[in-house]
């Protein structure tokens, strides 16, 4: 019963890993994409301007 404790528990942290991986590769990516807008936010952020809408990750 350990055993199968320890596998069940060693498939639910590959599969956290994996997720992980994927969410901060589409994150990372959104990033490219947004780049400008993200550093045109932050100046204005900067400035207490208001920040201008950035479309969401999908």
């Amino acid at each position: 019963m350990a055993k199968d404790i320890t596998l069940a528990q060693s498939k639910k942290q590959n599969i956290a890993k994996r997720f992980l991986r994927r969410a901060l590769s589409a994150v990372l990516e959104w990033h490219v994409l947004h780049k400008d807008a993200l550093m045109t936010n932050w100046e204005a952020a900067l400035s207490r301007k208001p920040l201008s809408k950035i479309e969401p990750l999908e």
